[in-house]
Parts: C-alpha cells; structure tokens; sequence
C-alpha cells in the first residue's frame, strides 16, 4: 500500500517533467538570493566571496580525477573508491524500501 500511495503522491514527477525545471530553476533564484543576503549579512563583498570560491577549486578538480571517470573514463589507481553516477545534488534521494 505504501507504494501505490507515494506513487500516486508523485505521479508525473521525473527529470523531464516541464514543471520540475520550473521548480528547479525558481529553487536556485531563492537559493541565490538567500547567498546575497547571507553574504551582506557578513559583510563582505561579492569579490571576496567569489576570489575565496575560487581558492578551492583546485581541491575539486583532484577530487573529480581522484574518484571520477566523468572527464575520460579514467580514475586514479591510488584510489579503491569510484563514483560513477550522481543521482541528486542534493540530500533528496528516495530510496525504496
């Protein structure tokens, strides 16, 4: 019964959905102005912000080679670990039971 009820709760929502890109997108202009008043609040400057950003870039991409085949289907042999699919961005993954 529970998965009829969440199926039917949730029917017509993937990826394609239309409306579940307006969702997303309305998501990130909340999502960016609430990083606007955050950043005011701490008073500091988009520069700041965005040079401070940038100085963690270069941890990322390690990371990506690291545990990725994304970039060419290679992941470093110093690591056990691959990632090869991201399904959400976000802690929102369904899992059934």
């Amino acid at each position: 019964m529970r998965k009829s009820i969440l199926k039917e709760k949730f029917k017509g929502c993937d990826s394609r959905n239309v409306h579940m890109l307006y969702g997303s997108i309305i998501h990130s202009v909340f999502q960016q102005a609430s990083n606007l008043l955050e950043m005011y609040a701490n008073e500091t400057s988009e520069v700041k912000v965005l040079e401070e950003v940038k100085s963690y870039i270069p941890q990322m991409i390690t990371w990506l080679t690291q545990y990725t085949s994304f970039k060419d289907n290679r992941v470093s042999s110093s690591s056990d670990i691959q990632v090869t699919k991201v399904c959400d961005i976000e802690e929102n993954i369904w899992s059934p039971r």
